[in-house]
């Protein structure tokens, strides 16, 4: 059951056509990862967990934090990175376990729409829908590569007083990231790729903490 989400039905991907004008460039706001989806209750609501589920993700989303908050301690970013790769395919497993196929394949289209940059084209549940050539895909791969690292130096230098700003600059980086990779890609990718994002699902707005 773990490789089920690896196992999209191109049907599926195509059964809900959007299109929507500039879809992908995306407010500074639209970056949401795995873990913030999968802890999100208006995702939960979406997906109709039962209260098993509900039980399940949400100690595998807790599971996950701590992982990634012992990642973020390490001074080697490759250790970082292949401990943060960890924690969140770990969540990503709990997910395709606890989830059926239903709801497991609603969850990809949210990601999509809730995630920046240019991995996302390479997801292995995108393969068979948009067939990116050998070439386009090692040129998302580049973008991919060049946005991580651009990324981990903003936060390698961010300051607590410019803490707003680092991530400011880090969604805007995204977002031109994936951008520029959808440029990579036909006018058939483009189409496969809209209709893959599923029905519009709008995340709440998150609430300003009020001043003391």
């Amino acid at each position: 059951m773990a490789c089920r989400m690896l196992r999209l039905p191109i049907v599926f991907l195509f059964a809900i056509p959007v299109t929507v004008q500039g879809t992908d460039q995306q407010k500074p706001g639209r970056n949401r990862g795995i873990v913030v989806l999968a802890d999100s209750r208006a995702v939960h609501k979406e997906l109709k967990l039962i209260e098993r589920q509900v039980a399940d993700v949400n100690h595998a989303v807790t599971e996950a934090r701590q992982q990634l908050q012992k990642a973020r301690q390490l001074s080697s970013a490759s250790q970082r990175r292949e401990q943060q790769s960890a924690a969140t395919r770990a969540l990503r497993n709990v997910l395709a376990r606890t989830l059926n196929e239903e709801q497991n394949k609603r969850l990809f289209q949210i990601e999509i729409q809730w995630t920046s940059g240019a991995w996302m084209l390479l997801r292995q549940e995108l393969r068979p829908v948009l067939e990116l050539s050998k070439e386009t895909r090692a040129a998302i791969r580049d973008l991919a590569f060049k946005s991580r690292d651009d990324t981990e130096l903003l936060r390698a230098q961010q300051k607590p007083e410019s803490r707003k700003e680092t991530q400011q600059k880090v969604r805007k980086l995204l977002g031109e990231s994936r951008a520029a990779a959808i440029k990579l890609l036909t006018p058939a990718q483009k189409q496969k790729w809209e209709a893959a994002k599923g029905a519009e699902f709008k995340l709440p707005a998150v609430k300003k903490k009020q001043p003391q």
